[in-house]
């Protein structure tokens, strides 16, 4: 183990942590071995063809047989292109839980590769009860290098992913933009696009998305009548608080059209949302920054720049967090969830981040250099600074301990 002692940090109301980044740690090197392909042919071709026969290792581990396909949408049509890894039998990666479906998240619009593991730590703070992990690795194909990045099991129903137990069990995606290309998808009487995104038992498929939709139906005539009592009894609403917090904080353009997952374990059960996913081009991402507002403003939020009344809809965009954010029970649903599980913890998010960013130094300058990112240093000096302000921007609009202009200072000791 290497001790890494950071810099002491100074946190203020309107300055950044102060440090110096950190060298010489290693990150693990994740190597496949293609059988009968190129890389370049899985790239140039569908990426839902999948490919057989491959082998992984992973520090000790080393698999044959291996099912390899790509995954994504429009991370698909980039260069730096994410991947599904389908191992021979379920196997425990780097402490994440024993899976067999792996899925290598590219990161190739975020330049500190930080942003979906920063999500899943925030999401594990608000209490989501299937909030994902993930474990950073630099990936060699054919013993080429193809840069860093992140292992995390996918959206599924298991042990270690949604752990689903009733036979109706299901998990389904509101994507109201790649929806109707799925071979079978559902509409609502809203018009959301759901499509099945992972069951207990699909023989049980019709029956399972019977019970879902009558009771997402139920849920949209609920919001739309204001009758807070039906919405409880529908769904579990701290669940979806958890969601809309999630969401709001990382100012995540992706929510409420794409990627956003709703469960229901059998008849007997509420819908939750959850788990939360897909951030890369979250919490401020140049990228994508100025459909909100020049400079990263801290108090903008996904549903107010897209929504100026509940009723309306943006391009694909769905209407039913605008709709409950609108009901004053469902707002103080919000408030409670971020000052029961958020308030009052801004030194450890930061920390986290910290910390991960001091783990991938190197990983992450080889992975810049190799696909011409921005400045890593930079990109994340910047993150850090903007995750300090809107946290305190959150304090202020939903949290009881009010910001107040002082300085705290806090060493950090961090064995990696």
């Amino acid at each position: 183990m290497i001790l890494l002692v950071l810099a002491v940090f100074l946190v203020q109301a309107n300055s950044a942590p102060k440090y110096e980044m950190p060298q010489k740690v290693a990150v693990p090197e994740l190597r496949l071995i293609l059988n009968d392909v190129t890389l370049d042919e899985i790239k140039e071709n569908d990426k839902e063809i999948k490919y057989f026969g491959n082998k992984v290792t992973l520090g000790d581990l080393a698999f044959d047989d291996v099912e390899v396909k790509g995954r994504g949408n429009a991370t698909w049509s980039q260069e730096k292109k994410p991947y599904q890894l389908k191992l021979p039998q379920k196997t425990d990666l780097l402490g994440l839980g024993k899976m067999r479906k792996w899925i290598l998240i590219s990161g190739y619009w975020d330049n500190t590769d930080l942003r979906t593991d920063t999500a899943f730590y925030l999401a594990k703070m608000v209490g989501e009860k299937f909030a994902h992990s993930g474990e950073f690795v630099e990936l060699y194909v054919n013993d080429e290098y193809e840069g860093l990045y992140y292992l995390t099991q996918g959206i599924a129903v298991g042990k270690n992913a949604v752990d689903l137990k009733d036979p109706l069990g299901v998990l389904v995606e509101l994507d109201n933009i790649y929806g109707e290309k799925e071979d079978l998808f559902f509409v609502s009487d809203n018009g959301e696009r759901l499509t099945v995104k992972d069951m207990v038992a699909e023989d049980n498929l019709g029956l399972a998305m019977a019970d879902f939709m009558e009771n997402f139906n139920a849920l949209e005539a609920a919001v739309q009548a204001k009758d807070y009592a039906k919405i409880t009894e529908t769904i579990d609403v701290k669940s979806f608080a958890e969601y809309y917090l999630i969401s709001e904080f990382t100012v995540n353009p992706d929510a409420y059209f794409t990627s956003q997952y709703f469960y229901k374990d059998g008849p007997e059960d509420k819908i939750h949302a959850g788990p939360a996913w897909d951030f890369d081009v979250a919490f401020n991402n140049t990228l994508v920054r100025d459909w909100f507002a020049a400079d990263g403003d801290m108090t903008r939020h996904v549903m107010k720049d897209y929504f100026e009344s509940p009723d309306e809809q943006y391009s694909q965009w769905s209407r039913l967090f605008a709709r409950l954010i609108d009901l004053p029970e469902f707002r103080e649903e919000v408030n409670m969830v971020f000052q029961e599980r958020l308030s009052g913890r801004k030194n450890e998010l930061l920390t986290h981040f910290w910390q991960r960013a001091a783990k991938i130094y190197n990983a992450a300058m080889r992975d810049s250099e190799k696909w011409e990112k921005e400045d890593f240093v930079r990109s994340v000096k910047e993150l850090l600074e903007w995750l300090s302000g809107r946290y305190d921007h959150f304090e202020m609009e939903y949290g009881t301990k009010k910001y107040k202009n002082y300085q705290t200072y806090d060493i950090n000791v961090i064995e990696v």
